[in-house]
């Protein structure tokens, strides 16, 4: 798994850190502050965060959970919240700022 922000994950095949995830079957998803080189941090929908190996020792902790490709626009309208680091986003249908996103269809992860 490359080492980027905001994507979702899940336990691995090595996972060896008991229920912090908030227990099997539970997702969290990558966000800036990983401690080195072969570890990224995870904040899970638990609201816990913690770093973990993505081939540190030879060790992944986490796989990467599938995502739909497609999605339902949203108007966000509430500030978003500093914890809401590694989110995904895209322009919404009242964009006035050209093209400083790269353009239509362009992604981005909040940060």
């Amino acid at each position: 798994m490359k080492e980027e922000i905001g994507v979702r994950v899940r336990r691995g095949p090595d996972w060896k850190w008991d229920d912090q995830d908030g227990g099997p079957g539970s997702t969290g998803v990558t966000i800036p502050g990983s401690p080195s080189t072969g570890w990224v941090s995870v904040r899970w929908d638990s609201g816990q965060q913690a770093a973990y190996r993505v081939g540190a020792d030879r060790a992944y902790d986490l796989s990467v959970v599938e995502q739909a490709t497609t999605t339902t626009p949203t108007k966000i309208s509430a500030p978003l919240m500093k914890d809401e680091i590694g989110v995904r986003v895209k322009r919404g249908p009242d964009w006035k700022w050209g093209d400083q996103d790269g353009g239509p269809g362009s992604t981005g992860v909040t940060i």
